[in-house]
């Protein structure tokens, strides 16, 4: 990384600014400036778009300069059109996410000196930014930032005279990270003697397996055709080179929540179920967790929609979107004990399918049974004029055929219970390569007509005659969801993301070990 030689001077009888951070944002008034801002460079860094393509941003003394095109063609930002000072000392990228640290020099008794002007942060490449004034790089000379790092939600940021900072809500708010109580001592007292405050440079090191175990708890993962997307505890994440590098989404983004526990759709529109933490991680018979409802995308995550269904069937404690999927333009979800579920209007409004009468009594009077309990589903449109839904319940696996209308013509049962043992399917998905389709279904098995209260033995079904017969595949693993890329397999478990090309036989397992922030 490339830094300008500055005088690097601290006046400590200089006027105190506020002690909190200055926030505020500064609109882009016109299209971004035509050219290169200066041949003085600070910083240069590489945003990698979810579309695959990139941007080159380069920090100079007279703004930030941009390129699409592999330098071709520029443009800048500078004070007319968006940031807060011209010198850009330090630049950092998260996804499309890009922060600046500027800066400013200020003539004191003759003298040049080095100030600190804050941050700004652009989301939307270019078209508005924020700006943030930290006191640690603004109050005296030589508070300046040179060098910034991110490591998902947090910015960290070395402010040379400021110390190291780092915000956790997006720069509204900033701290500092000490050594010791000795150091902190020393800069709270304003003595400035210990060198151990004084920093240049940041790195995050994103390997550390602590702060990345929750996003290799995987819930769920879908091909839409273009991106591979994976959905956990801890954000929802899509991949352009088929896991090679990651991008990352959650509350701001624009979805409901953190936890992701569901995905659906393709290049057009792509869903997510959401959920809220209650009590526990366990994801066993039934998770205590409440649910977020939906949010979707048009594209590729660079905006999210919310759907709320009006009676609350995605948004309860044990009521929340466990699968969801799409049959032609209808929208289907399994939200355990809010049943079975659809929209016909993108999300607008939601009814419930139910198996029988007697299956709408018990949901209506709540008293329901095992197999009223909906926690996955799959749809199978391959043929013409017939749509199949595939749905699993915690006592088996209900397929629903329909061919005419809105109503389901045969509903026939799988898996059931009887009195040898309880299928509980939390997986289904349906592979078609060729002329051969096959049924995989995951979840657990327990000996007897009802499950104990403790985790089951995890189990994969697979059927290749349509539910009249089953094979066992990946004994001992818990699957959250299947999705097919032709004859490969992949599957959502708690042991990180595992794929499969010979039918089930084999498995390879992928490691999420980074992720970086996305629109």
């Amino acid at each position: 990384m490339i830094k300008n030689p500055l005088l690097i001077v601290i006046i400590l009888a200089a006027v105190l600014c506020s002690t909190g951070s200055q926030a505020g944002m500064y609109l882009t008034l016109d299209d971004a400036l035509p050219g290169f801002s200066s041949n003085d460079v600070g910083d240069i860094v590489c945003m990698v778009l979810p579309t695959g393509d990139t941007i080159i941003w380069v920090g100079t003394a007279k703004g930030i300069s941009k390129t699409s095109d592999g330098g071709a063609t520029w443009n800048f930002y500078d004070l007319r059109n968006g940031l807060n000072q011209n010198i850009i000392s330090a630049l950092a990228v998260s996804g499309t996410t890009l922060w600046a640290a500027t800066s400013y020099n200020k003539l004191v008794q003759g003298e040049l000196y080095p100030y600190g002007r804050g941050f700004n942060r652009t989301e939307d490449r270019g078209d508005a930014w924020d700006s943030f004034i930290p006191w640690q790089v603004s109050r005296y000379a030589g508070m300046v930032c040179y060098d910034m790092a991110i490591d998902d939600t947090t910015v960290w940021a070395a402010a040379w005279y400021g110390g190291l900072i780092r915000s956790q809500d997006g720069g509204e708010n900033w701290e500092n990270v000490f050594v010791d109580s000795t150091a902190q001592e020393d800069f709270e007292e304003e003595l400035f003697n210990d060198l151990r405050n004084y920093f240049f440079a940041v790195v995050v090191d994103t390997l550390c397996p602590l702060d990345k175990r929750l996003k290799n708890w995987i819930n769920d993962v879908a091909y839409d055709g273009k991106l591979v997307w994976v959905a956990t505890r801890n954000g929802l994440h899509s991949s352009v080179d088929l896991g090679e590098s990651w991008f990352a989404y959650d509350t701001t983004s624009g979805l409901n929540s953190n936890a992701v526990f569901s995905l659906t759709g393709d290049t057009s529109s792509f869903w997510a179920g959401l959920y809220q933490e209650e009590g526990t991680y366990s994801f066993g018979l039934l998770p205590s967790l409440v649910g977020a409802d939906f949010n979707h995308t048009t594209d590729y995550g660079a905006t999210w929609v919310s759907s709320h269904p009006d009676q609350g069937q995605a948004s309860s404690l044990e009521e929340l979107p466990y699968d969801i999927t799409v049959a032609d333009t209808v929208v289907w979800a399994a939200c355990g004990k809010g049943g079975l579920i659809r929209s016909f209007d993108r999300g607008q409004t939601w009814e419930n399918v139910f198996v029988d009468t007697s299956a709408k009594r018990r949901f209506e009077e709540d008293v329901l049974e095992e197999n009223d309990v909906f926690t996955s589903l799959a749809v199978d449109t391959f043929d013409v004029d017939t749509t199949i839904l595939w749905a699993g319940t915690r006592a088996g696996i209900y397929k629903f055929v329909f061919t005419t209308g809105d109503s389901a013509d045969t509903v026939f049962d799988y898996l059931d219970s009887g009195s040898k043992t309880t299928n509980v399917i939390l997986s289904i998905g349906i592979q078609r390569c060729g002329n051969d389709k096959s049924v995989w279904a995951g979840g657990y098995r327990y000996p007897g007509p009802h499950p104990p209260p403790h985790t089951g033995d995890g189990i994969v079904h697979k059927s290749t005659d349509g539910g009249e017969t089953w094979i066992s595949r990946l004994d001992g693993i818990q699957v959250r969801d299947f999705d097919f890329m032709d004859s490969t397999v992949w599957a959502a478990s708690h042991e990180g993301l595992k794929r499969s090309t010979d039918g089930g036989d084999n498995w390879d397992t992928f490691e999420i070990i980074d992720s970086t922030s996305g629109e």
